[in-house]
């Protein structure tokens, strides 16, 4: 009996001993690099599809503050920004984006362009590689224009 409690002790004691864990060098796509170079001045909105949460490790390497990102309880208010947010990048309101969520890039897959009742924004085309593009909103306002 003694052994085999010595036996079974020591198979315990080896199986709790730590081991090293496997780590992985993540995939960095080219945008989220592109993206981590331009001024941080404002917020980003990733409209690219991505595994869930995925881009709030992106924002770990551009460092930049993102819309829509997680948490673990929801208030109202909270779903009401966001549905307002989520509304006015529908109707791709910029002066809305840029003034009220204070939204400075976008990145997307689609084609923005500027609406003809907001002439006083402007939308920058920064990126396009792979299908993903990374836009600036700017506001001639600021200029005084």
């Amino acid at each position: 009996k003694k052994f085999f409690a010595l036996g079974l002790l020591a198979v315990l004691i080896f199986q709790t001993l730590p081991a090293p864990l496997p780590t992985l060098r993540p995939d960095i796509p080219e945008y989220i690099t592109a993206l981590a170079g331009y001024p941080n001045d404002g917020g980003v909105a990733d409209l690219v599809k991505n595994r869930m949460g995925l881009h709030l490790y992106y924002q770990t390497i551009h460092k930049k503050p993102i819309a829509f990102g997680y948490l673990a309880r929801v208030p109202n208010s909270v779903l009401q920004w966001d549905g307002k947010l989520a509304n006015a990048i529908e109707t791709r309101n910029y002066a809305l984006l840029w003034g009220t969520f204070k939204i400075r890039y976008i990145l997307t897959s689609d084609v923005f362009a500027v609406r003809d009742d907001q002439p006083y924004m402007d939308l920058q085309l920064l990126y396009q590689n792979k299908g993903v593009r990374i836009y600036r909103i700017e506001c001639r306002c600021e200029a005084g224009e």
